[in-house]
């Protein structure tokens, strides 16, 4: 919680109790065998697109998906059972889809690599590079809390973190 202990919680809104959370197992460690991972890359070896339940026959999308439909310059990906226009002219979504004769709106993704850990460290290095004094010490601490984050935890880590929620209660 980086946010928290660096007093950013006006930027980062955190919540009174996670903020009580965080105080009171500031000091948890892990116990021996725990296992921390991080997603280091993400790549697909073929193009595919996610459509978002919560969207399904939504007039809204349905009306998106037939202007689409009805501009030849759309670009039409077609799928087995799925036409699908990618347009990023609107923000909740770059996809409209009709998938079985219902619409959904949801996501595109091209084939290759879409995520990449040491660009992301990259970035941020570049993005402070500029900065001096308070604010590249904040910065820099920012960096290795990112080259420290763990994203997902084995059965023996997620026990501890499930004792310290349980004994927060």
């Amino acid at each position: 919680m980086w946010s928290i202990k660096n007093g950013l919680t006006e930027d980062y809104p955190v919540s009174t109790l996670m903020q009580s959370f965080y105080a009171k197992n500031i000091e948890t460690k892990f116990t021996k065998g725990s296992t921390c991972l991080q997603l280091v890359k993400e790549a697909s070896n073929q193009e595919y697109i996610e459509l978002q339940n919560a969207t399904e026959n939504n007039s809204g999308v349905e009306n998106i998906w037939n202007k689409l439909a009805a501009n030849p310059e759309s670009e039409k990906k077609l799928y087995k059972d799925t036409t699908a226009y990618i347009s990023y002219a609107y923000s909740e979504a770059d996809t409209f889809a009709k998938y079985k004769d219902k619409f959904f709106s949801g996501h595109y993704y091209s084939k290759g690599t879409s995520f990449l850990f040491e660009d992301m460290i990259k970035e941020l290095t570049d993005d402070s590079s500029h900065l001096t004094g308070q604010d590249k010490l904040i910065a820099n601490e920012y960096i290795d809390a990112a080259k420290n984050e763990c994203m997902l935890y084995n059965e023996t880590a997620s026990k501890t973190i499930h004792s310290s929620i349980q004994n927060f209660k």
